[in-house]
Formats: structure tokens, C-alpha cells, sequence
């Protein structure tokens, strides 16, 4: 058969797309839900119909201005639940202010809250710091901080007030947050939800700003101890970290006083270490009847009162020895 010239146009060879677009394509969902989630957190509106008490309060101590609290409270959350400034104010006569924070932002934040505070405010006369045994036991292992800090609070905290590009490139280089801050979409309050009436919880933060700072949580006293699976197993306290934070937060000029947050009477778990909380606070943990509690680690308003007047009677004390 003769050879016959194809005189067709040439064809230009197609080309394969770019990885680089696949890639786009696969991340395109995930960073357009996280921006949504970034403009909802940074926005009043997601903390108007937030179902979450703790990050209803999450802006007090950023808010704060020229108030120049004498006695400043800091702590996890059962300082935030277990201190009311109106009984220590009362006991000494220092205008005082609640600004706990949970312990996942202790972990990742220390006292940046806390700093903040500073910057806008003269430096109190005396820091009350308050700790859970097990926001003092430090688990160190094969995780970092912020394996251990996964929490939505610490995550909203970061979002709304600390987010530098050295706070986004942590969120990013943790997979697994990505589940939790996204999550954050669930905390709203929608038809439907079975959590705590809105009324109730407008009393809670009423109660929160008349006391400065004092979160009692829309829960029933408890009628009995929890179960012990419902108690985190304690681990020894890391006096490094707790001189580390109690080093920041010494004020100019003024003094600290340390406290652990007292514990059901039918929780054991602390008892292997009661040596090293005598060592380190100079007391023995205070233990409570089961109904100041209202879950396993967060006090009643009557729970609160309680450890209130202790707190405020060793300020009280400490404040007459200093003008003696």
C-alpha cells in the first residue's frame, strides 16, 4: 500500500493537571470551614448563643479596665467555681476579682490572661492562685501540651484573643485539633437543646458580673459521689511548672498566696501525694462533703462560700501581719 502524508493539524499533547490543583481541591473544604469557624468565634454572636457557661466569661479579664483589683484570683477551673471575690472582699477589704481560667488554657496560655489584665490595670496586692490536684499533676509523656490541652475553650480562648501566626501554625501542625475546632459549630444553642434553659443561664452570667468573677454552674448539688472511673487518676505534682506560674504571676510589689482546691471527701486518688501538697502549700488539702460539689471537680455557690472564707481569712491574716 502506498505512503500517504497525514496532512491533519498537529495535535498539542494534553497536560495532565498540576498536583497542585488536586491538592487545592482537597483542602478547598476544610479551609473554607475553618475560616467560617474563625469569623463565628471572633464574632459577639457566637458567644450570645454559646451553650458552653465557661466560654460565656471567656472575655472577662481581657475586658477589664482601670478596675485595679487588690486581690487578683488566678487558677484553673475550680478557682473559677470555688472563689467568689465579694467573700474575700468582705473578710479583708479589697476590692477583689475573680480571673480563672480552665486548665487546658493553663497548659497552653499560662498567664496570658492574666498579662493582659496587667496592661490595662495597676498590679493587685495580692495574687490568689488556686489549683485542682490534677491540673497540678503534669503528664508528661509522648504527647506535647497541646495533645493534652485539646479543648474547645483553649481553642475559642486562642481564636478570639491570641491568634499570632505562631498560635495558627501550632493549630496547624496538630491534626487532630481539626476535629475539636471544628466542633466549636456544636456549641451553639439551637432549637431543640436540652442543655440549660437561656433563662438560666442569663442568671448565671448576672450572678457572674455581681460577684466579679464567681461561675457557679446551672447543675444540681450531687446526692452521692461519682463513680471512680469519674475521677482523672492524679499524678504527682510538677513543682517546677507550679513555681514557673507562680513566678509570672507575682505581682510588683505584692505578694502570692497558693492554694489547692479542696476535694470530695470520697475521692482517694490524691492521697498517694499528700506529702508533696504539704511540701508545696504549706497545708493539707481541704476535704468537702459531696454536696458542695456540683460534678466531680466544680463547687455549689455554697461549696464556693465555703473555700471563699478560707482564702480570704489567710489574706485577712497575712494583710494584719504586713501593717504590724
Amino acid at each position: 500500500m502506498p505512503f500517504q502524508r497525514d496532512n491533519s493539524p498537529l495535535r498539542t499533547p494534553t497536560r495532565a493537571p498540576s498536583y497542585k490543583l488536586y491538592l487545592l481541591l482537597l483542602l478547598a473544604p476544610s479551609l473554607l470551614l475553618h475560616g467560617a469557624m474563625v469569623l463565628l468565634i471572633r464574632s459577639d454572636f457566637f458567644l450570645a448563643y454559646c451553650a458552653n457557661p465557661f466560654l460565656r466569661c471567656l472575655d472577662y479579664s481581657y475586658a477589664l479596665r482601670h478596675v485595679d483589683c487588690e486581690v487578683v484570683i488566678y487558677g484553673d477551673s475550680s478557682a473559677k467555681t470555688g472563689i467568689n471575690p465579694l467573700i474575700v472582699e468582705n473578710t479583708t477589704g479589697l476590692r477583689t476579682c475573680n480571673l480563672a481560667q480552665t486548665a487546658a488554657t493553663l497548659r497552653i496560655l499560662r498567664t496570658a490572661p492574666y498579662d493582659e489584665y496587667l496592661a490595662h490595670n495597676r498590679p493587685p496586692k495580692y495574687v490568689v492562685v488556686a489549683f485542682n490536684n490534677r491540673t497540678l499533676g503534669r503528664h508528661n509523656g509522648a504527647y506535647d501540651e497541646w495533645f493534652q490541652a485539646n479543648s474547645q475553650e483553649v481553642i475559642v480562648q486562642v481564636v478570639r484573643h491570641h491568634l499570632t501566626p505562631q498560635r495558627a501554625l501550632d493549630l496547624a501542625s496538630h491534626p487532630f485539633l481539626t476535629i475539636t475546632h471544628l466542633s466549636v459549630f456544636g456549641l451553639l444553642r439551637l432549637p431543640g437543646d436540652t442543655s440549660a434553659p437561656e433563662s438560666t443561664v442569663q442568671v448565671m452570667m448576672t450572678n457572674f458580673y455581681a460577684t466579679h468573677g464567681l461561675l457557679t454552674l446551672p447543675h444540681k448539688p450531687l446526692a452521692e459521689c461519682p463513680a471512680p472511673s469519674q475521677f482523672v487518676p492524679a499524678t504527682r505534682p510538677d513543682a517546677a511548672w507550679l513555681a514557673d506560674m507562680l513566678r509570672r504571676l507575682t505581682p510588683p510589689g505584692g505578694k502570692i498566696l497558693a492554694f489547692v482546691t479542696p476535694v470530695a471527701i470520697c475521692d482517694h486518688s490524691w492521697e498517694p501525694f499528700k506529702g508533696d501538697y504539704r511540701a508545696l502549700f504549706g497545708r493539707d488539702v481541704e476535704r468537702y462533703d459531696i454536696g458542695l460539689f456540683n460534678d466531680a471537680n466544680h463547687y455549689t455557690a455554697e461549696g464556693a462560700a465555703r473555700f471563699s472564707q478560707t482564702v480570704g481569712s489567710e489574706v485577712a491574716a497575712d494583710l494584719r501581719k504586713s501593717r504590724t
